[in-house]
């Protein structure tokens, strides 16, 4: 039984942004997805020319963050042949119903809105993404199991992008919350990645990483990065630095790069994802 309806509401043809040698044109559509409830989802979808059962990211953002605060990371994944979903979740500043959810609603409604558009799409790839507490939604989808979050149905997906994860915190997040990860998981940080509550140093954006099954722990770590990867994404700067343009290029390089090797059923070993490593970047895999 289909329980979700999609209802369009604009349809934007975008051009290419050169990100590899022949990137995919894509369409960029804002739309809405119901839940069984009947509650709407706002979602902004990014489909590739051709695409029908393609590879599916589905990209919960950060708290607050709205769908349009990721197009440096996001559009370059949908032009290398990738669909991407990304909601507006009822904690997000545009989420047109906002002030009717309040704090303990937005972990529910953020997992059933990761249900709900999975459920809409067919495709025999489906990767769980997310930046910051997006990125924690991920990795429930992808096995983690955190304290008093609601017993909701969620495919499983066959990789976790997570960018920025919270940190382990005794109480809300603890340690071995992330023993249950049954994915390949990446995961970023920065060395200038310090949130409040959620991280006060960076290392701690490391504990899914680190707890985590080995065979499953990736993470890339970079130089001087932000928790925005310095206002590249999630909130947007027109700071565009050397620095930071160089990071984001390669973070996405090496997103696709764990990707194709995780959907080939290759997972990278230890010395493959090592050459991700760059001066900017440490690249660590917990095989061991």
């Amino acid at each position: 039984m289909n329980w979700f309806r999609i209802i369009p509401v604009t349809l934007i043809l975008a051009g290419c942004i050169a990100q590899s040698e022949q990137p995919v044109k894509y369409s960029d559509e804002r739309m809405t997805v119901q839940t069984p409830s009947g509650r709407d989802i706002p979602v902004r979808v990014l489909t590739p020319e051709g695409c029908t059962k393609c590879a599916f990211v589905i990209f919960s953002p950060g708290a607050n963050a709205t769908y349009d605060r990721y197009n440096k990371l996001l559009l370059p994944i949908a032009q290398a042949g990738y669909r991407v979903a990304i909601p507006n979740h009822t904690d997000s500043e545009d989420h047109p119903n906002r002030v009717k959810y309040s704090p303990e609603d937005w972990t529910p409604t953020r997992l059933e809105d990761y249900a709900a558009i999975a459920a809409q799409y067919e495709t025999e790839y489906l990767i769980a993404a997310g930046h910051s507490y997006g990125a924690l939604i991920a990795q429930i989808a992808g096995g983690a199991q955190i304290p008093n979050t609601p017993k909701i149905e969620l495919p499983r997906p066959r990789a976790v992008l997570a960018y920025s994860p919270p940190g382990a915190v005794p109480n809300f997040f603890p340690a071995n919350s992330w023993n249950s990860m049954n994915v390949p998981s990446l995961v970023t940080t920065g060395t200038t990645d310090l949130v409040p509550m959620m991280a006060e140093t960076w290392e701690m954006h490391l504990s899914s990483y680190e707890q985590a099954p080995k065979k499953f722990a990736y993470a890339l770590i970079y130089e001087s990065m932000d928790h925005y990867m310095n206002g590249a994404y999630g909130r947007e700067t027109d700071n565009e630095t050397p620095e930071r343009e160089k990071a984001i290029k390669h973070l996405i390089k090496s997103s696709l790069f764990f990707i194709y090797n995780v959907r080939n059923n290759k997972a990278p070993t230890a010395a493959q994802w090592k050459t991700q490593e760059e001066t900017f970047v440490e690249a660590r895999a917990n095989h061991e």
